[in-house]
């Protein structure tokens, strides 16, 4: 059949590129993989599995890889089979084809490749919140401002501060591991759509398949990950953090077009899934997967300014909080009345910086409650301290130190056990992998 040029150009050439890039390997794969289940299920003669398996190892994967496509196939699975076909002959050859289609081929090589791009992702990920656990273990009692609506808001430690963003790796790892185990599944034996009417066994093709169930001077990068500016020599330009943030948001881009992609799609068996949009996945993955490396390994060699974080801490009057919650807990004022007696105090101090702040209590308090309310400068101080803000808030999932090494230690068991389930994924599927070379070996 000859293809239009145009359609070569556009369509065909691209796509031959693409699969020999990323599907030759699971293509084969699933080759072997049915040939075995053809030969246990009685399907073909042992005779015919024989040469079909001899014919299989005669494929190079590097001369495939190697070859420029010159439309007399229409793609990389018809090159293939007529490449079997020259080897052991069309009466052998063809029956490879028994009980299977190119659709539930393509809907499996996609499965195996996606898989192997959510273990990478997830183990990158791992690697990124094993960094971030390092550094807030070391940071239990750094203290710096975090920000809301772009303002100073609170004092709280740069461990509080991570052990924020590990947690949502953490959820993040739930949904990889779902999603491994709803890509790692078997849609081979499915055919066009229907089925076949041959005594296939799935479930022997799943498992041999490889399925199994199974701001900033505050911190400082190491020189391998700054650049330096061509004109200002002062300059250590944090580039692998601003490169991690471009790829990743590349990568949600490239998300959001997969999603447009399908959203209006027929059910059943369609090209929309297929050729053009796999090479986009696996960008999508690539692109996911470089950037949480990239961040994980920058992080391990950040280094924090722990006296001008804890200096900067509390400017802007972020511990103001604990003032009204002081004057609530040891004196008894009702909340509201005490937010009212700190904003007071330091509305007072904009109007007259010379003022001690014990004064302005005094007035703000006296003010709301028919009474002074007298602490000394020195109490104030300790009330107003960054460091006692962080100490005090000992609650379940507080800045205190004792609470972020409880928080801490439970992320680094979340860890392991993460850890583990990635180990489990990749050795079933290295093990599955070395059952079907036996398998196939004794055809």
């Amino acid at each position: 059949m000859r293809f239009a040029p145009e359609y070569v150009a556009c369509v065909l050439n691209e796509n031959f590129e693409d699969a020999k890039a990323l599907l030759l390997a699971p293509m084969m794969a699933i080759n072997y993989a049915h040939l075995v289940m053809l030969d246990a299920q009685g399907i073909v003669p042992r005779e015919a599995a024989h040469e079909l398996r001899v014919a299989l190892d005669g494929i190079s994967l590097d001369a495939i890889r190697a070859v420029k496509y010159d439309g007399t196939c229409e793609d990389l699975f018809f090159y293939i089979e007529r490449l079997l076909v020259e080897a052991c002959g069309e009466a052998v050859a063809g029956r490879l084809h028994t009980a299977r289609s190119r659709n539930d081929i393509d809907m499996t090589m996609y499965r195996m490749r996606q898989r192997e791009f959510v273990l990478g992702l997830a183990a990158a990920s791992f690697s990124l919140r094993a960094s971030l656990l390092d550094l807030a273990e070391r940071h239990r009692g750094t203290i710096l401002a975090v920000h809301t609506h772009t303002q100073r808001a609170q004092p709280t430690t740069v461990a509080h501060y991570f052990l924020a963003m590990i947690e949502q790796l953490e959820r993040d790892a739930v949904r990889l591991k779902g999603a491994y185990d709803r890509t790692n599944r078997n849609p081979l034996g499915a055919c066009a759509i229907t089925g076949t009417g041959f005594p296939i066994d799935r479930r022997l093709t799943s498992e041999l398949l490889l399925w199994c169930t199974s701001e900033f001077g505050y911190m400082r990068l190491g020189d391998g990950y700054v650049q330096c500016s061509s004109i200002m020599p002062q300059k250590r330009n944090p580039v692998a953090l601003e490169h991690a943030r471009a790829i990743g948001s590349k990568a949600l881009g490239q998300a959001q077009a997969i999603v447009t992609a399908v959203h209006n799609t027929p059910f059943g068996d369609i090209v929309d899934t297929e050729d053009d949009l796999q090479p986009l996945v696996f960008a999508m993955f690539r692109d996911a997967t470089r950037a949480v490396t990239l961040v994980g390994a920058a992080m391990t060699t950040a280094e924090f300014d722990a006296p001008c974080l804890e200096a900067r801490a509390a400017d802007g009057w972020t511990t103001l909080t604990e003032l009204a919650d002081t004057l609530a807990r040891d004196e008894g004022v009702p909340f509201k009345t005490a937010h009212a007696i700190a904003a007071r105090l330091v509305a007072g101090r904009q109007r007259a910086p010379e003022r001690s702040l014990a004064d302005l209590l005094a007035d703000a308090s006296a003010e709301l409650l028919g009474a002074p309310i007298r602490y000394s400068d020195a109490h104030l101080a300790r009330i107003l301290s960054a460091r006692h803000f962080v100490e005090v808030r000992r609650t379940f999932g507080g800045p205190a130190p004792e609470e972020t090494a409880r928080a801490a230690q439970a992320s680094v068991d979340e860890l392991a056990s993460d850890r583990a389930w990635l180990t489990a994924a990749t050795g079933a599927l290295a093990a599955a992998e070395r059952m079907l070379a036996e398998r196939a070996a004794a055809l």
